[in-house]
């Protein structure tokens, strides 16, 4: 399956449980053309102006690559915030993504969209010790506490699961080009691959010399979408996995 498809597949399910109609829309509509379609457009080969390129190929590239992607894999430790953005089938969308990871146990995922100059804002918080879903809508803070999040953030998993699949089928994986960049602050290793060999299209993934994953974009079967940082950090603290907002009894 390709890198476009294993992420739209994702949004779709995180669409539905923040109730971002619109996102929903472009996702479904994302399917069809993606199905149908059929075509792989080629990569935009041509590096912006604070790129470094190195025109390394393959060789060093692809090892470069698969050190960082297993990194990222294994779970980096910090606190990136994504510009999301897709195109397709005649939809687009928007959105604000945050990832905050301090592992083995601990994680916060959130999404906000803004919709008529409302933001609505959808927080998965888990730790060893509690778990909270919270919610931001017309103004209004809630969280309750759940011992069911994991179904609310299985639609992550095709997103933050590429390192392990390009780790995974790095042998299929053609690195076109190989710079570097500042993303979110932070310095980038960037690569620009080729996943034809196992049904994916144009596509290009940035890392921190962490592990952290800065930049994702894809392009196949007339879609195409971009995950890039606006911020990164190491940094993490408690107060990431504390609730930000009261926390009320489930209903039920």
């Amino acid at each position: 399956m390709s890198l476009s498809r294993w992420v739209l597949r994702g949004l779709t399910l995180v669409a539905v449980l923040a109730l971002m109609l619109a996102l929903v829309a472009a996702c479904k509509s994302s399917k069809k053309s993606d199905d149908g379609g059929g075509k792989t457009p080629a990569a935009e080969q041509s590096p912006s102006s604070n790129e470094t390129p190195d025109g390394d190929g393959d060789g060093e590239g692809l090892q470069d690559l698969k050190r960082l992607a297993s990194e990222a894999a294994g779970g980096a430790k910090g606190k990136v915030t994504y510009e999301y953005s897709f195109e397709g089938g005649g939809q687009s969308a928007q959105a604000e993504w945050t990832l905050v990871q301090r592992p083995p146990d601990d994680t916060r995922y959130e999404i906000a969209t803004t919709e008529g100059g409302e933001e609505s804002r959808t927080i998965v918080i888990q730790t060893v010790a509690n778990s909270y879903l919270c919610t931001l809508a017309g103004g209004a803070g809630t969280c309750f506490e759940s011992d069911q999040t994991a179904s609310y953030t299985s639609g992550f998993a095709p997103l933050f699961d590429i390192p392990q699949q390009l780790v995974t089928d790095i042998n299929d994986i053609g690195v076109t080009d190989k710079s570097e960049r500042k993303i979110g602050g932070v310095r980038a290793n960037c690569f620009s691959v080729d996943t034809t060999a196992f049904g994916g299209g144009a596509s290009e993934v940035c890392f921190s010399d962490e592990g952290m994953m800065l930049l994702l974009k894809g392009q196949a079967g007339g879609t195409s979408f971009t995950f890039e940082a606006t911020s990164a950090t190491t940094d993490v603290s408690d107060a990431d996995f504390e609730p930000p907002y009261e926390v009320l009894e489930l209903p039920g």
